[in-house]
């Protein structure tokens, strides 16, 4: 069975406002805000698929649950032998930016193309992705202001602005005048950030498991604020989709790097996804974009990346099948034929 539940590319019909409507259960607490499309009829070419899925009754789950491919401890103690050595292809694995120092991976060489990880991850998210790219392209993957190995940002509640501009920081830094952006969930939403604030720097974007607005609902926040890893546990029960669950020993690595996130960190990129909205400026983002997204995704369902769809020109569409809110490594070998195709089409 193709594993791509949908792909193409067309003009978005105007019109269709985000409704965002918080769904709150009594037997599921733990909620983030759900977010749909109105009922509408499939455009013409377009599978009905995904509006189908527009429909589901799926509420969206505590968030984050998110896994990691094998072999992670061992990338753990190769950066632990590069530290304060040259690393990869002769880069040094820590740049200073903006008084902070970031660490990030960088693979191969050629065309830049940045991976940015979501909420209380790291460039761990990225090890099959990085993989992939290694053999074509510069793949840079770093650790996001205050998580992993990276200097925290000087306020205790960054936005999606401040990850963005720490992000543009970095490729000015290693000399990186314009790259492909590929983000995840949060990761996504920076990488909106950043095509909207230094389009100059952004040849193409790659949204997975994203939307153009992440709202968490207050009880979420109050959740986390109370009992951050407790929550982080309720959350892992609910995020992968069939393949991943098929798949959870080998992932079983970015499970525990999600529970050791310090509190801090997690609850403070959850409040930076609760206040991102782009939904107003899509419109000016004229770059190729590939987004891509899990049927069974509960946390940023199918229909957040129909809104995305409709509303960037000329966007290519992936919905990957059984497959949740870890595209890229509950199904890497889809993610990456979709990834390496639409960057050979969109880059020189």
């Amino acid at each position: 069975m193709d594993p791509l539940l949908l792909r193409d590319q067309h003009q978005p019909p105007p019109g269709g406002l985000l409704h965002h409507l918080l769904v709150l259960r009594p037997p599921q607490p733990l909620l983030l805000h759900r977010a749909h499309l109105p009922a509408q009829k499939p455009q013409e070419g377009l599978q009905p698929t995904v509006h189908l899925v527009q429909q589901d009754p799926h509420p969206l789950s505590l968030a984050c649950r998110v896994k990691i491919p094998a072999g992670f401890p061992s990338w753990g103690n190769r950066y632990k032998r590069a530290r304060g050595r040259k690393q990869g292809v002769g880069v040094v694995p820590y740049q200073e930016v903006g008084g902070l120092k970031l660490f990030y991976v960088r693979e191969g060489e050629g065309f830049p193309v940045y991976l940015l990880h979501g909420a209380a991850l790291t460039h761990h998210l990225w090890k099959p992705q990085l993989e992939a790219l290694r053999g074509r392209y510069s793949a840079v993957a770093p650790d996001l202001p205050g998580h992993g190995r990276s200097d925290p940002l000087p306020s205790p509640s960054p936005s999606i602005r401040d990850y963005s501009e720490a992000v543009a920081g970095l490729m000015e830094a290693l000399g990186t005048e314009e790259a492909a952006v590929v983000g995840h969930s949060m990761g996504g939403a920076v990488a909106l950030q950043l095509a909207l604030d230094h389009p100059e720097k952004v040849r193409a974007l790659v949204l997975a498991n994203t939307g153009a607005k992440l709202g968490v609902s207050p009880l979420l926040l109050q959740v986390l604020r109370e009992n951050f890893r407790g929550a982080m546990e309720v959350g892992w029960n609910s995020m992968l989709g069939g393949k991943g669950r098929r798949r959870e020993g080998e992932l079983r690595g970015l499970e525990e790097e999600l529970k050791r996130t310090r509190p801090e960190v997690g609850l403070a990129d959850f409040e930076a996804c609760d206040a991102f909205d782009c939904r107003a400026r899509l419109s000016e983002i004229k770059k190729p974009v590939l987004i891509v997204g899990g049927r069974d995704d509960t946390l940023t369902p199918p229909w957040y990346q129909e809104y995305l769809h409709q509303r960037l020109e000329g966007s290519s569409l992936v919905i990957l099948r059984e497959v949740g809110h870890l595209s890229m490594a509950e199904d890497p070998s889809s993610f990456n034929s979709a990834l390496l195709d639409f960057l050979g089409r969109a880059l020189p």
